[in-house]
């Protein structure tokens, strides 16, 4: 056992793989992103110095020149939004290395650029960039796919969001009825279920196409989320509201008035002799 356990201890401090938990890069690496950029917008021979050498090929200063034309063609200025950030750290006997993996959104007045950069550095060595992808991207279809509308929606979609927009309402009114409802048992206990619900549905807006996630057990009942990416589209979700459903079950007797529906918590008998 003690062998295996130095053995396990060794390898752990030979080879640390870890996530970076920082929200965007060091401020090098953001300066270094942003001038690879910036050199292929003018076409810098430079830039081809700081790639890594298995994406430097024949081929390269071409694309880059084709890289040029799709970022001049967007036209200026641009605004800089980073939508994605991962940053991956190896130490190991030979050394330690650095990976950065980042995504902006350029909104230029032509078209919207979406540019994936990579960067990658070790001990001793400069950073290189080992990926540089530039995606145009119609303005007009970003800039419709920023807008929630019910307008030319199909019924089959109108529907699901009156569902999803019930499912909360119906969490509510529970949750309240609980609490205003004289002499309603565990009410604390209630009050929790109101909002549980079963099972979560969601709907990609612009297509209609539906998800759903049967074994999942959620809080409140509905969501309107969008990705910050250029042509995210919208989504809409929500979940059953299965406790609802069931705390109204219970409240609706002694609402409606029927015999017996209102009862004490508890009830005692007392006899004078």
């Amino acid at each position: 056992m003690k062998i295996w356990r130095t053995a396990v201890f060794g390898m752990l401090a030979v080879v640390a793989l870890s996530a970076c938990t920082g929200t965007g890069p060091t401020e090098a690496e953001d300066r270094q992103i942003s001038l690879a950029f910036d050199q292929a917008r003018h076409g810098d021979g430079a830039l081809l110095e700081q790639l890594a050498p298995q994406i430097r090929t024949a081929e390269t200063p071409q694309a880059l020149l084709q890289v040029r034309d799709i970022i001049q063609n967007a036209g200026t200025p641009c605004e800089r939004t980073r939508t994605y950030f991962s940053a991956t750290n190896i130490t190991g006997t030979s050394g330690a290395s650095r990976t950065v993996t980042t995504r902006h959104q350029y909104a230029c007045p032509n078209h919207y650029l979406v540019v994936d950069t990579e960067i990658h550095s070790t001990d001793g060595a400069p950073p290189l960039i080992s990926r540089l992808i530039v995606t145009p991207v119609d303005s007009e279809a970003a800039r419709a796919a920023q807008i929630f509308t019910l307008e030319g929606k199909s019924t089959r979609q109108i529907a699901f969001f009156i569902m999803a927009a019930s499912s909360p309402v119906l969490m509510l009114i529970a949750f309240l009825g609980v609490l205003f409802t004289r002499n309603f048992k565990r009410k604390w206990l209630w009050a929790i279920a109101s909002f549980v619900g079963l099972a979560k549905f969601s709907m990609i807006w612009p297509t209609g196409e539906i998800q759903s996630q049967l074994a999942s057990i959620n809080l409140l009942g509905f969501g309107l989320t969008r990705y910050i990416d250029a042509l995210s589209p919208w989504v809409v979700s929500f979940t059953p509201p299965v406790g609802a459903l069931v705390v109204l079950s219970l409240l609706w007797p002694r609402w409606a008035g029927l015999n017996g529906a209102e009862e004490p918590e508890s009830t005692s008998s007392k006899v004078e002799s």
